[in-house]
């Protein structure tokens, strides 16, 4: 059982913390230096991106 209290606990506080740093997020993700990044992770960048920039995957973490 603490395994998993732990475990969701930890979870708990990332996404707090993507929630604190969503404005910082959305801007990198549409920054000039994402486009240079995103070139060598193409499949990646475009997936952290889509995320990023998508308002019902927010609401979903602030529904949490």
């Amino acid at each position: 059982m603490k395994v998993v209290e732990t475990c969701f606990a930890a979870h708990y506080i990332v996404l707090k913390r993507l929630v604190d740093v969503k404005q910082t997020l959305k801007s990198v993700v549409i920054s000039d230096i994402w486009a240079v990044w995103r070139q060598s992770q193409t499949d990646r960048a475009n997936n952290v991106k889509t995320f990023i920039l998508n308002e019902d995957w927010w609401a979903q973490i602030d529904y949490l």
